[in-house]
């Protein structure tokens, strides 16, 4: 199992964690409130998310949620 640390954007989320958090919050409204599923937000709406997480970001945040 892969640690979040080990994650290659951890290092991002440490200079600026106040931009992450929104683009999960972000990401999260966007799997709840708009109802989208990941392929749907990885390939449509990555300009929403894109400095902060990638793709496995998305699957480790629906996973979670």
């Amino acid at each position: 199992m892969r640690l979040i640390t080990d994650h290659k954007y951890y290092e991002r989320f440490l200079n600026n964690p106040d931009a992450t958090k929104a683009k999960i919050l972000n990401v999260l409204k966007m799997l709840r409130i708009d109802l989208l599923d990941v392929p749907m937000i990885v390939h449509y709406r990555s300009y929403e998310y894109k400095d902060e997480l990638d793709e496995d970001s998305i699957w480790i945040i629906y996973n979670l949620d």
